[in-house]
């Protein structure tokens, strides 16, 4: 209900009426800077208001503007809302201090099915995530990043570092989370797998960590989301503490690969490199493919003979019947390298067409299409119009 960017103030008119219950929502509302004035006895004159015990609680005789006004402008200090805070926690239930810890985890948006399932002790965690949210202590997010699980946060952002556990309680919970995340969420984003990694991490499951930071890249890299590089460099760091955790090999390819699409042609060489250092002799494709990334970046920093070198050793490393892709894919660099970059065109236009011999293997018309029109540019380099 608040309105984005500013205050809210509550005007609860014959207050003196109110029932306990009712008193403490209100108490809650205003523990998360929602002020509340209370109205009582409307014909006792303004000058009898009582003073506010809390800076956001005023009870008055009469309904008057001012003091709202002072409710909507002015603010508690720190210590004093921190304070607030600590009575609020103190007031809820056990149920509801877990419920509010596992809100507390996600520090943003969490998904709504997984307090329950992360606070259960005992039955009927469900119905205390709805009695917080009717008191007003957790939120619906109405534009949630990804709508495909329903949401909620912490009404108050100093509620977070409050309500979270410590210690060993606080790695149970994450240890939760990221069971729950990854058996249960309906989100395939790389952004809930990239929670999974922080929650693995706090909870000290390197071995998921690691799985789901190098996943995480994988489907940014889909979605060509530019966090791709920076999850595959964090699965590799984790990597090395939890050896065994991923190929990682394969990973620094795909971590390669990713900074050569992003134009950083020097850390996609070292992680070109450092694939081919932790890879066996025995993964020929793997290692194939690591060298002809490793060739594309140092052709890109003016390495010409280089390159050559390692797109050749790239193509004894599958000829004559290894990966038809990979093998086509080594020859049309080649090619590329000899006949549009050398302008030795001749070797360059034998290397397309041995790509085009080596795909047709294969049923891959558009793989086959790009492999045409880097021939076709040799081609038209030296004068070969037809």
């Amino acid at each position: 209900l608040r309105p984005p960017g500013r205050p809210l103030v509550f005007c609860i008119d014959d207050a003196d009426t109110l029932d306990a219950a009712s008193r403490s929502v209100l108490e809650d509302l205003a523990a998360v800077d929602v002020g509340v004035l209370l109205v009582e006895e409307r014909d006792a004159p303004a000058a009898e208001a009582a003073e506010p015990r809390d800076p956001n609680v005023v009870t008055v005789p009469s309904l008057d503007p001012p003091l709202a006004d002072r409710l909507l402008t002015g603010g508690a200090p720190p210590d004093e809302v921190g304070a607030r805070l600590d009575a609020l926690l103190a007031r809820r239930t056990p149920a509801e201090r877990r419920v509010l810890a596992a809100a507390a985890l996600f520090r943003g948006d969490a998904p709504r099915r997984a307090l329950a399932a992360l606070a259960a002790e005992e039955g009927g965690a469900a119905e205390v995530v709805t009695q917080l949210e009717v008191r007003g202590l957790l939120r619906s997010v109405v534009a949630p990043a990804s709508p495909i699980e329903p949401r909620v946060r912490l009404a108050c952002p100093g509620l977070v570092r409050r309500a979270l556990p410590t210690g060993e309680e606080a790695r149970a919970l994450a240890r939760r989370a990221a069971r729950w995340l990854s058996r249960e969420s309906l989100d395939p984003g790389h952004a809930v797998l990239l929670r999974i990694a922080d929650f693995a991490t706090a909870s000290d499951d390197l071995l998921l960590a690691a799985f789901a930071a190098a996943e995480a890249g994988r489907r940014a890299a889909v979605a060509d989301d530019p966090s791709a590089a920076t999850s595959l460099a964090r699965a590799l760091e984790l990597a090395e503490r939890a050896p065994g955790a991923i190929d990682e090999a394969g990973v620094w390819v795909e971590l390669a690969d990713e900074h050569l699409r992003r134009g950083d042609h020097e850390a996609a060489e070292e992680a070109a490199l450092r694939a081919l250092e932790t890879s066996s002799a025995r993964r020929e494709v793997l290692r194939a493919r690591a060298l002809r990334l490793a060739a594309r970046a140092a052709s890109d920093r003016g390495a010409s003979a280089l390159a050559l070198t390692r797109l050749e050793e790239a193509i004894a490393l599958l000829e004559p019947d290894g990966d038809p892709m990979e093998l086509a894919l080594a020859h049309s660099s080649l090619g590329w390298q000899l006949g549009y970059v050398l302008d030795r065109n001749a070797e360059g236009i034998a290397h397309g067409r041995r790509a085009l011999e080596v795909a047709a293997r294969i049923d891959a018309p558009a793989f086959q299409a790009q492999l045409c029109g880097r021939l076709g540019a040799n081609q038209l380099r030296a004068g070969d119009w037809d």
